[in-house]
């Protein structure tokens, strides 16, 4: 009886699992959608990794935190984490300076917000559905451009709070991998430095 039960289970883990993921299909429309949500998100999370084909070892990575009016920016390159901050026309920056943490601040007027749903990044058109990667991977006419990345070639996979891009691209000066992740849509939560 028990082996009865165990492969009912077994059998029953195998349907639920195929069906809920086996069946899923992504539409290039997806990541038209995904950006729509990004540009009425009052809060996300970037994550960014970057590789360099041509020389072993050379890589990079940053996280940018967006919450309504308060951003995070790791640590890039030799440019150290910083946060910002804006409230009515002033723009606060947020800096360590030998482990004590500075405000400075400078007049903030006709701001636009740096909008990546603009970009063809998320432009359903550039991408068509791929059966045997199970993603969306761009159209090879398509010319995407994020933020002063070339993409050469890219796959995206789109879920409800999260899209992951990972392709080929061109990236001041180098060739290289890179891997692009937007995440935690509307709970991201940035708090500033307290300034003592």
């Amino acid at each position: 009886m028990k082996k009865i039960v165990f492969y009912f289970a077994i059998t029953l883990l195998i349907i639920i699992s195929v069906s809920f993921f086996g069946g899923c299909t992504q539409d290039p429309e997806d990541i038209t959608v995904f950006g729509e949500r990004i540009k009425n998100a009052e809060s996300l999370e970037i994550n960014v990794e970057i590789e360099a084909t041509e020389y072993e070892g050379i890589s990079l990575s940053f996280t940018i935190k967006r919450d309504e009016n308060k951003a995070y920016f790791s640590e890039f390159a030799e440019q150290p984490e910083y946060y910002t901050e804006i409230v009515g026309n002033t723009l606060y920056y947020y800096y360590n300076r030998n482990g004590i943490w500075k405000k400075s601040q400078e007049s903030y007027y006709d701001y636009e917000e740096d909008d990546i749903v603009d970009m063809e990044l998320f432009n359903g058109d550039n991408y068509y559905y791929d059966k045997e990667k199970r993603s969306l991977i761009m159209k090879r006419d398509a010319k995407i451009e994020f933020d002063g990345i070339y993409f050469d070639s890219l796959k995206a996979d789109v879920g409800r709070s999260r899209c992951t891009f990972i392709g080929e691209a061109y990236f001041d000066g180098y060739n290289c991998k890179m891997t692009l992740v937007i995440k935690n849509i509307d709970c991201t939560v940035v708090h500033v430095p307290e300034i003592l």
